[in-house]
């Protein structure tokens, strides 16, 4: 049993998982019975309206039991009999549920295992079973041939779920969209059902997986409602730089645990993260990365564990992601996609690998058509402005042969003075009409101040547009070139101190009000008034690094001046509060009483107010007031009323909702009840609060205007 309660908290914020978070094995098994299955799964049982649900000490209903039953059904490969898939059903009895005593207090099987088939009467043959909540679609490691290969991530869906017959015939995850993607399943089109069969799967290089293509990768955990897959998509360590790996006998595909689906775009998405801590174990053999599951999604106006106080997890963002449990290496991840979600980001750069899709020629055998490239780092945005390291960028491998993470999160890449990182130019490093912010974590290698004079290196510049750089003494400051009715101006920050060790830089230039702003580890370090007008451009290349601007070099070509991580461009001003979660600083919530009485089952507790604006009858009838009212839009045709619609659950109940002049937007409308008791609000949790929120819709062009 995972017990949330139990988790704690160490000095710098972040999750320590210590022996008490589970609790005591309880070893389940039956008398005689051989050894014989592995990689199973656990599912819940879709027979249960309730599950799991209060029980006595059997298992049997009883809501002041004591004891919490969960009904779940096990999927498991019949090993080595060509991996023949088998299910069966049972349940967990857990004792004092959800406190940091919980145990397993009984298991025990319903039945017996009975083999997976398909409509036609086939085995289905697989590993690694993972079923979606609902219980009609496993996604597992296979073959569309269905004979027993593996290393191909395949699908088959059901119309009951967690039936043992009446599966479909297997089909590699690619054509979730190409063939089934309309597919009526338990009364819903497949893609709605499932949104990964939304839009076509991508490799990183934005190729579409064409239908019949084979996906290549091990080890998946599909998202509870089929919107993303986790798996393993290359074998582990081979690169150039590691030549023995391809004289290795055991090449499973165990390296590069990735993610698609929604939330990546549909994009295969590298993890940067502790999941992906090395490429070989310091002994020379791949790290064993296999069994990856989620606890579930933070960072929405939806997450888990609400019920649970102070859950010292997630740390890391305010923005949706998973957080990962490793079965095998017990490891612990949280994984970030608000680089492809926010929908202003115009640059994201995790500042690691990139997986190369080989795709073979007809004839040729499809294994191992993913590889890790050190010579590329790729952008998670939308815009996939990937990037290539040049002239002595590296990655700690290549650099110093140091297999292992060294980033402020995840993996980071070593500059000499002449190394940069080259993303060609695009329009999407060029519209920076609403606003411009630049962010980066650094770390000084080397001792600059050594050097006579004092010389400025680039971090990051576009020529023309805007620049990040440091002095031999660590200061850093912004430059920006704006064009205005004068003419075009060069302004910059002046410089601001950093310390010793990773240093988080920001800077944000807003054409509507000329502010240019500098941020140093979360905090205001400078706030200038400049000109008002656009943020220049051309089309120079953005240039990551120093890159030889600086004139003599420094002695030494191979020693790292710097390491740089999370290179972050956005085409608006971001707020103090992301910046401050950019920079891993925590946010205080705010909390507060309320003055009326709640109707059952709400807590004022949980309520989210601050505690300089307390609410009083004036002020909710006039937020009433307001909420009706038309003068707030350009128009006066729309109010706050025009897409919350009470009659509706406070929605407009429209796939995406209508904005100023009818103009379709990329979201739906999202209820509003009980948004008091969430501190993140909208669909990508952007805003900190209520306060915050309200007036985004009103201000937003493409809204109210």
């Amino acid at each position: 049993v995972f017990r949330p309660e139990a988790v704690t908290a160490d000095a710098q914020g972040y999750p320590v998982f210590g022996p008490d978070s589970m609790s005591p094995q309880y070893l389940w098994m039956e008398l005689g019975e051989p050894m014989k299955r592995l990689h199973i799964g656990f599912f819940p049982n879709n027979d249960y309206k309730q599950n799991p649900f209060p029980s006595n000490a059997e298992g049997k209903f009883d809501l002041n039991g004591g004891f919490e039953t969960y009904e779940i059904v096990l999927i498991a490969p019949v090993i080595p009999e060509q991996a023949q898939m088998e299910i069966r059903k049972g349940q967990f009895i857990i004792g004092k549920p959800k406190t940091k005593e919980a145990y397993v207090h009984a298991a025990r099987f319903h039945d017996e295992f009975r083999e997976l088939r398909t409509a036609g009467g086939k085995r289905i043959r697989g590993l690694e079973p993972s079923v979606s909540f609902d219980g009609h679609l496993l996604v597992y490691q296979g073959h569309p041939q269905n004979d027993g290969t593996i290393d191909t991530l395949v699908y088959s869906y059901n119309q009951k779920a967690n039936s043992a017959t009446g599966w479909s015939e297997p089909r590699s995850i690619a054509d979730m969209y190409h063939v089934d993607r309309n597919v009526m399943l338990a009364g819903l089109p497949f893609h709605e059902r499932y949104p990964l069969a939304k839009k076509p799967l991508r490799d990183m290089n934005g190729q579409i997986y064409a239908k019949g293509d084979l996906y290549q990768g091990a080890y998946p955990w599909i998202s509870l409602d089929g919107t993303e897959v986790f798996h393993t998509s290359f074998v582990a360590g081979c690169t150039p730089a590691i030549p023995a790996c391809n004289k290795r006998e055991d090449k499973a595909l165990r390296g590069g645990l990735a993610v698609i689906g929604r939330w990546t775009n549909y994009t295969l998405r590298l993890v940067d993260s502790p999941a992906n801590i090395d490429r070989f174990s310091q002994k020379g053999h791949p790290t064993v990365r296999t069994l990856t599951s989620a606890l579930g999604a933070w960072g929405t106006m939806w997450q888990v564990y609400n019920e649970t106080p102070a859950l010292p997890f997630p740390y890391s963002s305010r923005r949706p992601l998973y957080a990962m449990l490793g079965n095998v290496r017990t490891d612990y991840s949280e994984v970030s996609f608000e680089d492809a979600m926010d929908g202003h980001y115009a640059l994201y750069l995790h500042m690691n690998e990139f997986v190369a899709r080989n795709r073979p020629k007809r004839g040729e055998p499809v294994q191992y058509q993913n590889a890790l490239s050190a010579t590329r780092t790729p952008d998670t945005s939308p815009n996939s402005n990937h990037g290539t390291l040049k002239d002595g960028a590296a990655f700690p491998q290549e650099h110093n042969g140091r297999d292992e993470n060294l980033g402020r999160a995840g993996q980071a890449i070593y500059f000499t003075d002449t190394a940069k990182i080259e993303i060609p130019s695009s329009p999407s490093l060029a519209r920076f009409e609403r606003g411009l912010t630049l962010e980066l974590w650094v770390k000084r290698e080397a001792d600059l101040s050594r050097e006579r004079e004092d010389r400025q290196r680039y971090l990051l510049r576009k020529s023309g547009s805007f620049s990040i750089f440091m002095d031999k003494n660590g200061n850093v400051q912004a430059g920006i070139v704006l064009k205005t009715p004068a003419g075009t101006v060069k302004r910059s920050t002046g410089p601001a101190p950093t310390a010793a060790g990773w240093t988080h830089v920001a800077f944000t230039y807003g054409p509507k009000t000329g502010r240019m702003k500098l941020y140093v580890n979360g905090a205001l370090a400078k706030d200038l008034q400049a000109e008002l007008g656009a943020v220049g451009s051309d089309d120079s290349p953005l240039i990551v690094g120093p890159g030889a601007q600086v004139h003599p070099l420094w002695p030494n070509p191979k020693e790292a001046l710097f390491m740089l991580d999370e290179v972050k461009i956005s085409n608006v001003v971001r707020t103090e509060r992301e910046i401050k979660a950019s920079a891993y600083l925590p946010i205080k919530e705010p909390a507060g009483a309320w003055p009326t009485e709640l109707p059952a089952g709400l807590k004022a507790s949980a309520l989210k107010i601050p505690q300089d604006n307390l609410p009083t009858a004036e002020s909710t009838r006039l937020g009433e007031r307001l909420f009706f009212d038309t003068t707030l839009s350009k128009n006066r045709d729309m109010s706050c009323a025009t897409c919350h619609r009470a009659e509706k659950a406070f929605t407009d109940g429209l796939p995406r909702a209508k904005g100023f002049g009818g103009h379709t937007l990329r979201r739906n409308t999202p209820t509003i009840l009980n948004r008091a008791f969430s501190t993140r609000q909208f669909w990508d949790g952007s805003a900190a609060s209520l306060e915050e929120q309200a007036l985004m819709p009103i201000e937003n062009p493409e809204e109210m205007n």
